[in-house]
């Protein structure tokens, strides 16, 4: 596992993502978001918590998630959230957000939401 970027580090808001052809945004009050800290990666997605690993390849790796029932329009979006992380094989950080994608193909877009204490050696 590579070294973490300490600009990859704190809290993100998903702000689009993709469903089939189009960017939509995520059902309003959902909350999705995602934390990474180090080479963890951990956060929910609507309903459910999610914890794995960040920074490798493919860029996140096997999730472990709760799985509480929700109402069925969440839960479809927290579904698809997570398999788009879990395709994706590049993260971009810019002064606009993070860019979640897989071959090129833009997945996902967030923005901070907040910032982690990150040790030097991080």
């Amino acid at each position: 596992m590579k070294p973490m970027r300490a600009d990859l580090q704190g809290t993100w808001a998903v702000t689009s993502y993709r469903s089939g052809e189009a960017m939509v945004e995520p059902d309003e009050g959902s909350q999705a978001h995602l934390v990474v800290d180090g080479s963890q990666v951990s956060g929910t997605m609507g309903i459910n918590r999610f914890a794995g690993q960040f920074g490798g390849d493919p860029a996140f790796g096997a999730m472990a998630v709760t799985r509480m029932a929700g109402p069925p329009d969440l839960m479809l979006q927290e579904d698809t959230l997570l398999e788009l992380l879990q395709a994706a094989d590049a993260v971009e950080v810019s002064d606009d957000g993070m860019f979640v994608r897989r071959d090129g193909l833009l997945l996902m877009e967030l923005e901070r939401s907040g910032t982690i204490e990150v040790s030097p050696t991080s």
